[in-house]
């Protein structure tokens, strides 16, 4: 379990954790009674909010204290790292699609300015991969296990704002555009053969809403939601059939700001 934890009131947090449950050895016993082993694994982000009962918050004369502010202005770096999650991408030349991603991961740099008056602007790079899972060619064939990765890497221009709402905590919402290039490399499992090994570039867009909390004077921890779409990337396949597909990921980061002297 990885997290992060946010202060609402003296008494009430709300935390974002990421859980990776695994389960190494499982028996079982098919249908024509033989026994086999396999294995188990679930991965989850969740949202909990948190109430202490009874007796004085430790939270609660810090946060009877603390008088809500907005950043000053000045120059800063971050970096971020999540869990992806991204939605089926359709090909939309033919009536297959790629019907399941694995959960994966993103993680990204930025470094920008910010005002002081509750918006920032920011250049980031980040990278995003998931394995593929399932091919779905159309209701006559159905499905086929596949196995590779699909990879893009984005360099956006993010503009964001922090509302001055008197909390705890800074809420925020971004929202980036810029260029995508991505690489896939997805073969099928019964065959063995390769489905598309070829990359290409195309526009992409990103909305963001989080909230941060000052750690120390000059850093700063971040939890976040990510949308992120691209346009369609026009691939071709082994044997010279075009591709063109999207990706678009919900992704759920947790991230570190450091203000610059």
């Amino acid at each position: 379990v990885a997290g992060i934890e946010l202060p609402l009131t003296a008494r009430l947090d709300l935390a974002t954790e990421y859980r990776l449950w695994h389960a190494p050895d499982i028996e079982l016993e098919d249908v024509a009674g033989e026994e086999f082993d396999t294995d188990h694994r679930v991965q989850s982000v969740m949202a909990t909010l948190r109430y202490r009962l009874g007796g004085d918050s430790a939270a609660g004369p810090a946060l009877a204290g603390a008088a809500p502010r907005r950043p000053g202005p000045g120059w800063y770096v971050a970096a971020a790292g999540g869990a992806t999650f991204p939605k089926d991408a359709e090909i939309k030349n033919n009536l297959a699609n790629f019907d399941a991603f694995d959960v994966g991961y993103a993680a990204s740099l930025a470094a920008g300015y910010r005002f002081g008056n509750g918006w920032r602007v920011e250049l980031e790079a980040a990278r995003r991969r998931n394995e593929a899972e399932l091919i779905d060619f159309n209701p006559e064939f159905g499905e086929d296990r596949a196995s590779g990765a699909v990879r893009a890497d984005s360099v956006l221009v993010n503009a964001a704002y922090h509302p001055a709402w008197g909390l705890p905590f800074q809420p925020f919402a971004a929202l980036g555009v810029g260029m995508a290039w991505s690489d896939w490399d997805v073969r099928l499992d019964t065959t063995g053969e390769t489905y598309v090994d070829d990359d290409d570039a195309a526009w992409a867009f990103q909305v963001e809403l989080g909230a941060a909390a000052a750690l120390t004077e000059r850093l700063t921890g971040t939890v976040s939601y990510r949308y992120w779409q691209t346009g369609l990337f026009d691939m071709a396949q082994p044997d010279g059939r075009d591709l063109r597909t999207e990706l678009t990921v919900h992704g759920v980061t947790l991230g570190l700001v450091f203000a610059l002297p």
